[in-house]
C-alpha cells in the first residue's frame, strides 16, 4: 500500500490526512516544507481534485472547490490568475461576485503557493477574499520553511499560524519506498545506493529515477551534469543561515532545529541532504 498522497509527490498520506481532516472542518491550514518537495505539484493537483477520495467524503468532495494562486507574481497577475480559476465555476463579472455566486452553493478552498511575508499587502489582499464569505472561504498555504520563519513584516495575520503543519525531506525508510513506487525495477541495493547519494531529497531521487533510463551505470548518474545541475539549483535555494549549518558550521540555533524537524540534518548535526554537500 502506498504511503503518499501521489507518487509524484513527496506529500505523505500522514500528512495528507491530517491537512485534509482540517480543511473538512473549515481549517485554515499551512504546509511548511523544505527546497524541491513538489509541494507547487501538490497545490496545483487539488485543483483538479485528483486522489481526494481517500481523505474526504464523496459529498465534501462535491461541495467543495479548491482554487490554485501563485503568490510569487504581482498582484494585478495573481488577480488575473484568481479570476481565469473562478471563471471555472462562475459566469458572474467580477471576482467579489464570482466569490459570492460560488460560496452560496460550495465552500472554496484557496491553495496559496509560494507564500511568503515579502509584502504583506498582497497577502493581506489574499486574507480579505474570506470576507465575501468567512464561513465557505478557506486557504491552504504552501510555504518554504525559510519563507515561513522570515516574519518580521507579520501584522494581523494570525489566521496563517492557525494550523502549521511540517512535509519533512524523506527518512530513509520514505525515500526507498517512494523510489520503488516510482520504478519497480529498483532493487533493494539500488535503492540504499541512492539513498546514500541523495539522502531525502524528493527533487534528487526523483532525478535520479530519470536518468537510470539514459546512463548504464549509477556512478554515471552521480557524476552527470544534469544531476549537477539539480544539486547546483537546489542548493541556490537554501537561504544563506541554512548553508552555513548544511556546511557544518554553528548557526542561528532556530535555523538548525528547524533543519532537524525537517528531516535535512539529524540531532547530532550531520547532514541528511546527502548530495549537497
Amino acid at each position: 500500500m502506498s504511503k503518499f498522497f501521489n507518487k509524484n509527490h513527496s506529500i505523505t498520506k500522514e500528512n495528507a490526512k491530517e491537512i485534509f481532516s482540517l480543511v473538512e472542518k473549515g481549517d485554515n491550514v499551512s504546509l511548511v516544507c523544505l527546497p524541491r518537495t513538489f509541494r507547487t505539484e501538490f497545490g496545483a493537483s487539488l485543483q483538479t481534485q485528483s486522489g481526494l477520495s481517500d481523505y474526504l467524503s464523496k459529498e465534501q468532495i462535491e461541495n467543495t472547490e479548491f482554487i490554485y494562486i501563485d503568490l510569487t507574481l504581482e498582484k494585478d497577475l495573481i488577480e488575473e490568475q484568481l479570476g481565469q480559476s473562478l471563471r471555472l465555476y462562475s459566469n458572474k463579472e467580477n471576482i467579489t461576485s464570482k466569490l459570492k455566486d460560488i460560496t452560496f452553493r460550495k465552500s472554496l478552498v484557496i491553495v496559496v503557493d509560494n507564500a511568503n511575508f515579502n509584502d504583506t499587502n498582497i497577502l493581506k489582499y489574499i486574507l480579505n477574499l474570506k470576507l465575501n464569505n468567512n464561513e465557505k472561504i478557506n486557504f491552504i498555504f504552501l510555504f518554504i520553511e525559510s519563507d515561513f520563519i522570515n516574519d518580521s513584516n507579520i501584522n494581523d495575520l494570525g489566521l496563517i499560524f492557525f494550523n502549521v503543519i511540517k512535509s519533512p525531506y524523506f527518512t530513509k525508510e520514505l525515500a526507498i519506498s517512494w523510489l520503488k513506487e516510482n520504478d519497480s525495477s529498483i532493487s533493494d541495493e539500488t535503492a540504499e545506493t541512492i539513498y546514500n547519494f541523495c539522502g531525502g531529497t524528493p527533487a534528487l531521487l526523483k532525478a535520479v529515477i530519470r536518468l537510470r533510463n539514459k546512463y548504464d551505470s549509477l556512478d554515471k548518474v552521480f557524476e552527470s551534469l544534469e544531476i549537477n545541475k539539480v544539486i547546483s539549483h537546489l542548493w541556490s535555494r537554501f537561504i544563506p543561515e541554512e548553508q552555513v549549518i548544511l556546511l557544518g558550521n554553528k548557526g542561528d540555533e532556530r535555523i538548525t532545529n528547524y533543519l532537524k524537524e525537517l528531516n535535512a540534518i539529524d540531532e547530532s548535526g550531520k547532514v541528511l541532504v546527502t548530495g549537497l554537500i
